[in-house]
């Protein structure tokens, strides 16, 4: 399980394998990202360049769907640094994967409050997907306690919440 951090009053979850954090609209973000760091396995959202001295407490980066060609260049840079990275599209994830990123986060699997206009992938095309992924596929969107007993790796913002 991998929880997802949106902003600075979101406490790290016990039972999460890591914790993304992106709240890119927070200006304390890189302070903020440091103390969680100390606190749970932290992969930290970037948009652009990454500090160097954060990049020594982390466990990973996340990479939104419009950075993935920044990959190659952080990964040179950070080799020690695990990756994750956001996908809307099968042709997103090959390319994520072809790349070599370990976690891709695609959504939403399911309808989700926080971005009612998108349109549900389904279940059903999530296990499609990862049955031809050779990456760690992580399903992401409207997670719940019962839907998620039907996944194998997922994220989430609300369920940890609860």
């Amino acid at each position: 399980m991998i929880q997802i951090i949106d902003n600075d009053n979101s406490k790290p979850a016990y039972n999460a394998g890591f914790v993304i954090y992106r709240d890119y609209k927070n200006p304390d973000r890189i302070q903020h990202a440091q103390k969680l760091a100390k606190q749970c396995k932290l992969y930290f959202a970037v948009s652009a360049e990454l500090p160097t001295h954060l990049a020594n407490k982390l466990a990973g980066i996340h990479l939104p769907e419009s950075n993935i060609n920044a990959y190659n260049l952080l990964k040179y840079k950070y080799p020690k640094l695990k990756f994750s990275c956001a996908a809307h599209s099968i042709k997103t994830i090959c390319r994520a994967q072809k790349l070599g990123i370990e976690h891709i986060l695609y959504s939403p699997i399911f309808q989700t409050s926080s971005h009612p206009q998108a349109k549900p992938i389904g279940l059903l095309k999530f296990l499609k997907a990862e049955q031809i992924t050779q990456s760690s596929l992580v399903a992401l969107g409207g997670i719940t306690k019962r839907n998620s007993k039907l996944l194998n790796n997922f994220a989430s913002i609300s369920f940890f919440k609860n």
